[in-house]
C-alpha cells in the first residue's frame, strides 16, 4: 500500500499522464486505464530498483567487452547514440534479442513502458542491469539533432546500478559516491579546478550547439533571477512528479520573492516553443519577466544572473559552477547536500561541499571517452574535444553580407563608429558589406561612407502610409497590409539586392520598424539572418523565430543604456569577439568658430529659431565668435538678417556643407538631432538644447565626450528627482514644451558653459 501511495501523487501529474496516454492507450477508452497500466509500470521499476539495491556490490566496475544488451531500437544505436557501439565490444539493440547469454542489460531513461520489456528480458537471463545516460558534459548538439555525426556523438556516458542518478525518490550509485567519506577530491584538488576554469572560461555546457554571447542584456534591472524550464516528456521530470503546476509554482514564487529583480525564463533547448510557451506568456504582463525562446548558451546567461530557480535540471548544477544561488524544486543529484535551497527536501543526504560533488562526478562516476576510437580519456581531454568541435561548429566564413538600417541619421552616426571596428573582426574582415537604409539620411551616408559595395534606399520615415500601417494594433492586419504595401516596394528592393547572402544583419530598436524590415527580410534568401530579439510583443517574437535563425538576446527595455553601448554590444554578440571603439580626439583650440543646428526631425525637440539667433549675435558680441545657423525655415527670412559674423542658412541646406561647416567649427550648438551625433563623433565640444526626450538612450552620452546640456526645467526636475518611472517616461516621449527655455535662459546657460569649456 505505501508502494501506491508513494505513486498515487504521481500519477496525478496531468501531462505525464496524458503522454503515456497518448502513447499506449486509445483516445475512447476511460483514462483509468492509462492510469492503471502506468502504476503497474512504474510498481514494476520499483521492484526492480528494490532487487539492486538490495543486491547491490560496493563498487560499479564495467567490463566493456562482455556480452551487452540495451533498449533501445538499432536506429538509435546506429543514430542517436552510436558511442555505445564503440565503447561495448559486443552490443545489441533489445528487439534483436541475440544474445543469449547476457552480462550486462542497459535500460536508456525512465519512460516506464520502454523499460518494462527490457526490464523482464534481462531478469530472465540474469543479466546485471544498468541505467545509462549521457554524461553531464556530452557534446556539440544533441543526439536528435540532424547533423553530421562529429557534432552529435556523445563524448561521455554514465552507469548506475542502483537507480537512475536524477530519480531522487531512490538511492544512485552517485549519491553513495557524493555521500561516503573519501577524500580521494582532496588528492585531485589541482585537476578538480583546472577543469571548474576550463568549463567556466568556455562557456561549456551538456549540449553546445546554441551561440555564446558575450554580454547577454536581457532587461533593466541590476539583480536577475533566471528559471529554468524543461521538456515535460523528459524522465528526469516526470519520474519525480514534475509538471506544469510546478513550473508555475517556480515562476510565481520566483517573482514575488524577488520584487527588484528582473525574471528571465530560459525554455528548454529541446522543447518546441508552442510547447512551453503556454504557460509561461501570461507572465509577460509582469514588466520584469522576460521568456528566453531563442537560441543561446546558458552559461553565457548564467554569467549575467544572481540567483537560479530549477525543478531537477542539470543547469542547477552548472549554476552551482558558476557561484549562483539556487533554489530547487525537485530531487536532482545535486539538492539536499546543504548547497542549495531546497523545496524538494531529500533528509537522507547530508552535507558535501560542491568541489567533492564536482570530482565525483567527473572522475569517479562519469566515464569519458574518445568517439571515434571508443577509448577512455580523461574529463579535460573530452571537454577539449567538445571545445575544438563548437568552434568547427560555428566557424563560418563571411564573404557578401547585407546590413539593414532603417532608422535615423543619428541612429546611424552612432552605430557606423561600431560597425567599422565590427567590419576588422575576424569572422567579417573580409566580408564585403551591401547596405539598405532610409532614404532620409541617403546624402549624409554617399557623402560620409565608402565602405558598402551596393547601397538601397527607402523612404520610411515620413512616408504617411508606412505610418499609417504600424498605427494598427491587429498584427495580423498590419502584416497583410504592410504585405500589399511591400508589394509596390519589395520588388525593387529584391530586384537591387544580390540572390543570395552569407548573412544578414539588422540593426533596428523600434518594435513597429521591426516588424516592418521583417517583411522584407523574409523575402532575402540567406542562410543565417540575424536581428535582436524582441520579449514584450509574443506576436512579434514568433514571427522573428520564422524569419531569422539567430536572435541576440537584447531587450528593447534598455531605456537606462546609451544606444551606442547597446549597438556595440549587439555587434560583439555577431561577431564574438569585444571591440574597442576609441573616442575621437577633442581639439582643445580656442573656440573661434560655432555650428548652430535649428531643426529637428521632432516637433517637440525644436527650439524657436529666434532665440538662436539671438544666442548668436551674444557670442559674437561677448566672445567674438563667428556663429553659422543651418536647418532654419525659410519662414524666419524676413525675421532674422544677415549680420556681420552671423551666416544664416535658409531652406534645404546640402548635406555636404553642412558636414563642411561642422568640420571647421570648434563648438555645436542646437538640438537633438543626427548631426549633434555627427559633431561628436568628430570630438566636437558639444552644448545641446533639449525637453528630455531620449535623454537616457541618446543624450547621456559615457564619459570621453565633450557635452553639455541644456535641458526645459521640467525635464531637469525629471532627472534631478531619480525617479526611473519619470525618467523612463520622459525618455520614451517627452511632452515637455522646449520653449520654456527662455531667450535669456539660454544665453545664460551657455555663457556659463563656455566658461567651463
Amino acid at each position: 500500500m505505501k508502494k501506491i501511495a508513494i505513486f498515487q501523487k504521481f500519477i496525478d501529474v496531468s501531462n505525464a499522464v496524458d503522454s503515456i496516454w497518448r502513447e499506449i492507450v486509445r483516445p475512447e477508452k476511460p483514462k483509468q486505464v492509462g492510469d492503471t497500466l502506468r502504476l503497474a509500470a512504474y510498481l514494476n521499476y520499483v521492484k526492480v530498483l528494490e532487487i539492486l539495491n538490495k543486491d547491490k556490490s560496493d563498487k560499479l566496475n564495467i567490463n566493456f567487452r562482455k556480452p551487452t544488451t540495451v533498449n533501445l531500437p538499432e536506429t538509435n544505436l546506429n543514430g542517436f547514440q552510436p558511442l555505445l557501439k564503440r565503447v561495448f565490444f559486443k552490443i545489441d539493440s533489445i528487439e534483436n534479442r541475440k544474445r543469449v547469454n547476457l552480462e550486462y542489460a542497459l535500460l536508456w531513461g525512465a519512460k516506464l513502458f520502454r523499460i518494462e520489456k527490457a526490464i523482464e528480458y534481462a531478469l530472465k537471463r540474469k543479466a546485471k542491469i544498468l541505467f545509462v545516460e549521457d554524461g553531464f558534459y556530452r557534446s556539440v548538439t544533441g543526439g536528435l539533432k540532424k547533423v553530421d555525426q562529429l557534432f552529435s556523438t556523445s563524448h561521455s556516458l554514465v552507469f548506475d546500478d542502483l537507480a537512475p542518478h536524477y530519480d531522487g525518490n531512490f538511492t544512485s550509485r552517485l549519491e553513495l559516491l557524493i555521500g561516503d567519506n573519501s577524500n580521494e577530491y582532496k588528492a585531485n584538488s589541482a585537476k578538480v579546478e583546472e577543469l571548474k576554469k576550463y568549463i567556466k572560461n568556455n562557456y561549456l555546457s551538456k549540449y553546445n550547439d546554441q551561440p555564446n554571447f558575450l554580454t547577454p542584456l536581457i532587461g533593466v534591472k541590476k539583480e536577475k533571477v533566471l528559471v529554468i524550464m524543461q521538456s515535460f516528456n523528459d524522465a528526469s521530470l516526470t519520474i519525480v512528479g514534475g509538471d506544469e503546476l510546478s513550473f508555475k509554482t517556480m515562476i510565481e514564487d520566483a517573482i514575488n520573492e524577488n520584487p527588484n529583480a528582473d525574471i528571465l525564463i530560459k525554455v528548454h533547448p529541446d522543447t518546441l516553443i508552442k510547447k512551453n510557451k503556454g504557460y509561461a506568456d501570461k507572465f509577460l504582463n509582469d514588466k520584469r519577466v522576460y521568456i528566453i525562446d531563442t537560441e543561446v548558451n546558458l552559461p553565457c546567461i548564467l554569467n549575467c544572473v544572481d540567483t537560479v530557480y530549477v525543478y531537477s535540471s542539470q543547469a542547477g548544477f552548472e549554476a552551482l559552477l558558476f557561484e549562483k544561488k539556487v533554489v530547487v524544486y525537485g530531487k536532482p543529484f545535486y539538492s539536499g547536500w546543504g548547497l542549495t535551497i531546497d523545496r524538494g527536501n531529500i533528509k537522507r543526504r547530508g552535507i558535501a561541499s560542491f568541489n567533492k560533488i564536482f570530482h565525483d562526478i567527473h572522475f569517479r562516476y562519469t566515464y569519458y571517452f574518445d568517439p571515434v576510437s571508443g577509448e577512455k580519456i580523461t574529463p579535460l581531454k573530452a571537454l577539449e574535444l567538445i571545445k575544438a568541435k563548437r568552434d568547427l561548429y560555428f566557424d563560418k566564413k563571411f564573404k557578401k553580407g547585407l546590413l539593414i538600417k532603417l532608422d535615423g541619421l543619428g541612429d546611424w552616426v552612432i552605430f557606423s563608429k561600431a560597425f567599422k571596428e565590427f567590419q576588422k573582426t575576424a569572422k567579417f574582415k573580409n566580408c564585403k558589406f551591401d547596405f539598405l537604409g532610409d532614404e532620409g539620411f541617403r546624402e549624409f551616408f554617399e557623402s560620409t561612407e565608402n565602405n558598402f559595395n551596393k547601397k538601397i534606399w527607402i523612404k520610411r520615415r515620413g512616408n504617411k502610409w508606412i505610418s499609417l500601417i504600424e498605427k494598427i494594433k491587429n498584427q495580423k492586419l498590419q502584416s497583410y497590409l504592410f504585405k500589399i504595401y511591400l508589394n509596390n516596394i519589395t520588388t525593387n528592393i529584391i530586384s537591387n539586392l544580390d540572390n543570395k547572402y552569407d548573412i544578414v544583419i539588422v540593426s533596428c530598436w523600434n518594435n513597429s520598424l521591426q516588424r516592418f524590415v521583417n517583411n522584407i527580410v523574409k523575402e532575402i534568401k540567406s542562410p543565417l539572418k540575424i536581428s535582436r530579439a524582441i520579449y514584450r510583443d509574443q506576436n512579434s517574437s514568433e514571427q522573428q523565430r520564422r524569419i531569422y535563425n539567430q536572435l541576440i538576446p537584447m531587450s528593447g527595455d534598455h531605456l537606462v543604456h546609451f544606444r551606442g553601448t547597446l549597438e556595440k554590444i549587439y555587434l560583439e554578440n555577431i561577431a564574438g569577439e569585444a571591440l574597442t571603439i576609441n573616442h575621437s580626439e577633442i581639439n582643445d583650440r580656442p573656440i573661434k568658430n560655432v555650428f548652430i543646428f535649428c531643426n529637428a526631425f521632432h516637433k517637440k525637440r525644436r527650439l524657436s529659431a529666434e532665440k538662436y539667433y539671438e544666442l548668436a549675435k551674444f557670442l559674437r558680441d561677448k566672445y567674438d565668435l563667428n556663429c553659422s545657423l543651418y536647418g532654419l525655415e525659410p519662414k524666419f527670412s524676413k525675421s532674422l538678417t544677415q549680420e556681420k559674423n552671423i551666416d544664416l542658412n535658409f531652406g534645404i541646406s546640402t548635406t555636404s556643407s553642412i558636414i563642411n561647416a561642422i568640420k571647421n567649427s570648434d563648438l555645436y550648438v542646437g538640438n537633438d538631432t543626427g548631426f549633434l551625433h555627427y559633431a561628436l563623433s568628430l570630438g566636437k565640444r558639444s552644448i545641446v538644447v533639449s525637453n528630455g526626450n531620449s535623454y537616457n538612450t541618446f543624450l547621456r552620452y559615457p564619459n570621453g565626450y565633450r557635452l553639455e546640456y541644456i535641458l526645459s526645467n521640467k525635464a531637469q526636475a525629471v532627472i534631478e528627482s531619480g525617479n526611473e518611472k519619470d525618467i523612463e517616461a520622459m525618455t520614451r516621449c517627452s511632452d515637455f514644451d522646449i520653449n520654456e527655455i527662455s531667450e535669456n535662459d539660454l544665453i545664460k546657460k551657455v555663457d556659463k558653459l563656455l566658461t567651463q569649456l
